[in-house]
């Protein structure tokens, strides 16, 4: 990652530098297609390291719904450029024993999926709890009105370097490792993940934690829409 980040670094440079439109959108091209290098050999690294068996598991507690609102932040952009809502709506505040890493980079891949294979209507996400044989969990659930998953290759897609559009247009960009690195993440943390899906009515991704610890009904209910938010970008 060490030269790539000092290519990145010098693309960021230049930028500043550049005043030829043609030069910038060449630039543009060399950051988007390093970033997305970035994100594949940070990924590849991420299943190297699992396979190993070298994680170990941090765990302490945290706040879901501060979790939640960074990560519909950091998505918002590309939400906007798409014209897709993203909404987060709650009336309790989450609290959950978990390593925060892990949960951090699986709502990432989900959510970063969600808003890669949807091209009208939006994502929402929601949080419910479950109580099973005296274990407190915390459900996920990611739902998006994108191009949907037939329900034969429902366990296809958690396999590696593997996406459903494989063999077709390949339209969308990605590595297909993010589900499988998903996948062995919420396994680490005893957790599961369920899937249902129709083409092109959308999908939802159902993710059950151990470990919640409170649950503070009556807070400030989030409702983050990122549609039609262009001018404060």
């Amino acid at each position: 990652r060490t030269p790539l980040n000092g290519m990145l670094g010098f693309t960021e440079l230049l930028d500043e530098e550049l005043t030829d439109k043609s030069q910038k959108e060449m630039l543009d091209i060399i950051q988007k297609s390093g970033l997305r290098l970035m994100d594949t050999l940070n990924s590849i690294l991420d299943l190297t390291m699992i396979e190993a068996n070298v994680i170990v598991l941090n765990k302490f507690v945290f706040d879901v719904n501060s979790l939640i609102n960074e990560k519909i932040e950091l998505y918002k952009k590309n939400a906007i450029i798409k014209n897709l809502y993203l909404h987060f709506d709650t009336d309790s505040n989450y609290q959950i024993f978990t390593d925060f890493k892990l949960l951090s980079r699986i709502i990432s891949n989900i959510l970063d999926n969600a808003v890669k294979y949807t091209k009208k209507g939006g994502v929402k996400i929601k949080l419910e709890t479950e109580t099973k044989q005296n274990e407190n969990y915390l459900i996920i659930k990611i739902k998006d009105t994108g191009i949907g998953i037939e329900e034969k290759h429902f366990h296809f897609i958690f396999n590696h370097f593997t996406q459903v559009s494989n063999g077709l247009s390949r339209e969308y960009e990605g590595s297909g490792i993010g589900l499988s690195i998903c996948k062995k993440y919420i396994d680490l943390l005893n957790g599961s993940i369920e899937v249902e899906s129709r083409i092109n009515e959308g999908s939802l991704f159902t993710i059950k934690i151990p470990g919640l610890i409170t649950t503070q009904k009556n807070v400030e209910s989030k409702n983050i829409i990122a549609a039609n938010e262009k001018a404060k970008i």
